[in-house]
């Protein structure tokens, strides 16, 4: 049984008939898309139709004619779904709810007794949704000029604290964009490091959904692994971007799903046909409460407990709706530049012309801990480092960033965040200001780097306050290069910004900050408590004056902060449900925000790294010493084991020279087109008509006029190689 009461405009009580008459009366129209569905609201683009009595939408897209609807593009057989399942394709909302024996539920519009307060309003509709035991929340769908907003806001969403049930999850026309079995030519893409899609024309391998939180999972709610030691084991990607989106149909439709708000809390959840159900499907999750292990001992036992409050956030989707061309993962990629170009995200921080830039970080010291004591093991002197970047510079590398690493007398890993330091044993703070200085009257960015987030054991300068405690009490701490705790965001937003002011007395021209932001984790230390959204904040409050910032491996929420972003992911967590790597995060970022690879010193293949970065449009990143690395065995930085400049030299300026006859052309200019050509070979478009062939394949390739040799690429200004 259904208990659903209906208001138009806050007025009158309504069926579901004569809420359609009244939508004549009133300039509505009569339009169904399918029995049921009323017609709300249309834009040049696009018509929403809605149904009153589970809100579930469709939208006709008017260029194609396609009907995108929020119960999937094709209806279920018998038996291919469960209630449940049934339940949330129907419905527009559903939650997951924890029940007062711990068991959990998920309840839709559908299949529980709900009161829907209804009204439509000018370019859609809102609904006051009430579930049992007094869990709610506030519905508004709205047509906007360039797609479709769907929202949640934070203090519509209700629940009784006295009744032993609470709102764990909300899900959002979790159907939307969904489609059915292995007979579409189209995937799903999910933002899992650079990109990855997830055909739907393939049976897969998988047993399991993917399931991602973005921005990484909430080391703080219990998820946190400690470790004691290095691992040689590649920790598996994070999501960095907040959107997602279901391409129906190659070069036909498809739909881009941003996270406007609640990124912060949001899952990303990907199913292939044959997971759980028939249907390919995408869709956000948002955590209200989460549940965690409890120490109830100090043996070590625990139990599961639930988060005492719940997390309090907006919530808010955009979809935009692609055809044509558009439709595909290129297009995603575009949908979402366009709407950070339109937040005033990205600006444009990328040169456009001149010569490829390239990362130079040069590590100055390391410290070594003795019996009694530690010691300063110097790497490259401030002499050593002049030679380094002026050989390179006459050499013709003339735009570089420049990174100073280790330069106080703990070294890389053991300087606390409060010293600013130079020792001795590399050069005195007045020769790195000479040195600083030197290079950029020559148009050389040098940086300092910095690490704000990450206390190694030893270095001191914070407190017990400073550090970051899980929501079961547990000391954040783990091992990297060294063991170190993770620090509070606003400790973190506090230092680096009196870091800055130091550092202009220097005459640096920015800061190289790792850690910061790209970990994103609640604090539940009664000092300095901090959620996720808290944190976000205090990241974006740091006050760096005039300098420049670049950020290793940043999130979105970063992305207008940064001034360049180092060592971004080159590829995705390779899930067995992930059918395809794809540089989504390197064309969302092309033109707008200059981006690098990880030192190329470190890669087993470097040739093909080099077409990895043609491909990716990824300028290039050394990470070098003047002495043998083998100095820094018993160091936080023993696994530097190739680093030596004199070895490197030459591979330095061969590869950049090619790197830079690749991308040179092409500086400051966006992707429009990045197309597989043949198993081995791709085509990159952009937008001055350049286009960029990459070959990674060990035999010749040819088409018509176009010819790439083996492992190698080809460019092409205005038809001409």
């Amino acid at each position: 049984m259904y208990k659903r009461k209906k208001t138009y405009r806050g007025i009158l009580y309504l069926t579901p008939a004569l809420f359609g008459a009244l939508l004549c009366l009133f300039g509505k129209g009569t339009a169904y898309a399918q029995e049921g569905f009323v017609e709300v609201a249309q834009n040049d683009e696009v018509i929403l139709y809605y149904e009153p009595s589970t809100l579930a939408i469709q939208v006709e897209n008017k260029q194609t004619g396609l009907l995108y609807s929020s119960r999937g593009q094709t209806p279920p057989q018998e038996g291919d779904l469960n209630n449940t399942w049934q339940g949330m394709m129907d419905s527009a909302v559903s939650i997951d709810v924890r029940q007062p024996n711990g068991s959990s539920k998920t309840w839709s519009i559908s299949n529980q007794e709900v009161e829907l307060s209804t009204s439509v309003t000018e370019n859609g509709f809102e609904s006051d949704i009430t579930f049992p035991e007094g869990m709610g929340l506030h519905l508004s769908v709205a047509l906007a000029e360039d797609g479709l907003s769907v929202s949640v806001p934070a203090d519509s969403v209700t629940e009784k604290t006295d009744t032993g049930y609470s709102m764990q999850n909300i899900y959002l026309y979790p159907f939307l964009g969904a489609t059915y079995g292995l007979t579409e030519d189209g995937y799903l893409f999910v933002p899992d490091g650079s990109g990855a899609l997830i055909d739907t024309t393939r049976a897969t391998l998988s047993t399991e959904p993917y399931e991602k939180q973005v921005y990484g999972s909430d080391i703080g709610m219990g998820t946190f692994q400690s470790r004691v030691e290095a691992s040689m084991l590649k920790d598996v990607e994070r999501i960095y971007v907040p959107v997602f989106g279901s391409i129906l149909a190659t070069g036909q439709d498809g739909v881009a799903v941003i996270v406007d708000q609640g990124a912060e809390y949001c899952h990303i959840v990907a199913y292939a046909s044959g997971i759980r159900t028939p249907y390919n499907m995408i869709m956000p999750k948002f955590l209200i409460h989460e549940t965690y292990q409890m120490k109830v001992s100090q043996s070590g036992a625990s139990m599961v407990a639930n988060q005492p409050v719940p997390n309090h956030y907006d919530i808010s989707l955009v979809y935009r709706f692609l055809s044509g061309e558009e439709a595909t993962y290129v297009g995603l990629a575009k949908a979402y530049q366009s709407y950070l170009v339109d937040a005033g995200v990205l600006t444009g921080k990328e040169a456009a012309g001149g010569s490829v830039p390239m990362k130079l970080e040069i590590l100055l010291a390391e410290k070594r801990d003795e019996l009694l004591w530690s010691t300063t093991v110097p790497m490259t002197t401030c002499e050593q480092a002049d030679t380094i970047v002026r050989e390179l510079y006459d050499a013709g590398i003339q735009d570089m960033d420049v990174v100073l690493r280790g330069y106080g007398k703990d070294g890389s890993t053991g300087a606390a965040p409060t010293k600013f330091q130079f020792t001795g044993k590399t050069g005195s703070k007045g020769d790195w200001k000479k040195f600083i200085q030197t290079y950029a009257a020559l148009g050389v960015d040098v940086s300092l780097y910095a690490d704000f987030s990450r206390g190694y054991d030893g270095m001191g300068g914070y407190s017990n306050a400073q550090k970051v405690q899980a929501i079961d009490q547990t000391l954040l701490q783990t091992f990297d290069y060294a063991r170190f705790t993770w620090l509070t965001p606003t400790y973190a937003a506090k230092r680096l910004g009196e870091f800055a002011k130091k550092s202009l007395n220097l005459g640096v021209g920015g800061l190289a900050v790792d850690a910061y932001g790209t970990s994103l984790y609640s604090n539940w230390n009664k000092k300095d408590p901090v959620t996720r959204q808290e944190a976000v904040e205090a990241y974006r409050s740091a006050d760096l004056g005039a300098l420049s910032m670049a950020l290793y491996s940043p999130a979105a929420f970063l992305f207008d902060k940064a001034d360049a972003a180092y060592d971004i992911p080159e590829g995705s967590s390779d899930y067995y449900i992930f059918t395809d790597t794809v540089p989504f995060l390197q064309i969302v970022l092309k033109g707008y925000l200059p981006y690098y690879s990880s030192a190329w010193n470190f890669h087993a293949d470097a040739d093909k790294e080099l077409l990895k970065c043609v491909d990716y449009g990824m300028y290039p990143n050394w990470y070098v010493t003047w002495e043998d690395p083998i100095e820094l065995i018993n160091t936080p930085s023993n696994w530097l084991y190739s680093s030596q400049y004199s070895i490197w030299k030459d591979a330095i300026l061969s590869r950049y020279e090619r790197i830079n006859e690749a991308l040179r052309g092409v500086m400051g200019c966006q992707v429009t087109n990045r197309e597989t050509l043949s198993r081995d070979v791709v085509r990159i478009d952009y937008s001055n008509g350049t286009s960029i062939y990459v070959n990674y394949g060990d035999k010749p390739w040819e088409d018509g006029n176009v010819s790439v040799d083996r492992e190698d690429f080809l460019v092409e200004l205005g038809g001409a190689s």
